[in-house]
């Protein structure tokens, strides 16, 4: 995902309709796809999303101080942000 946020969702439609495509072409085609997203060089501010993306999967197992602190981590590595800009 924080190689190519575009070429990740039209993965994820192939995905939705695996069930109609026959098995070699949608491994062929997935293969295809997840090559020319991983061609696609990963940013701070693509990771920061994906980071962002992954904090709400913790949402109902971290308590209020934990989530803020994971929250404050991934801000602190935000491109732009007052810290991370300050290193």
């Amino acid at each position: 995902m924080a190689h190519s946020p575009e070429t990740y969702q039209q993965l994820g439609r192939l995905v939705a309709r695996a069930r109609a495509l026959p098995k070699d072409g949608l491994e062929h085609r997935y293969s295809q796809g997840f090559m020319v997203a991983l061609a696609v060089l990963a940013t701070r501010r693509t990771h920061t999303n994906v980071l962002q993306h992954m904090a709400g999967y913790f949402k109902d197992h971290l308590d209020r101080e934990s989530t803020a602190e994971l929250l404050a981590a991934i801000e602190e590595y935000r491109p732009n942000s007052y810290r991370s800009s300050s290193r």
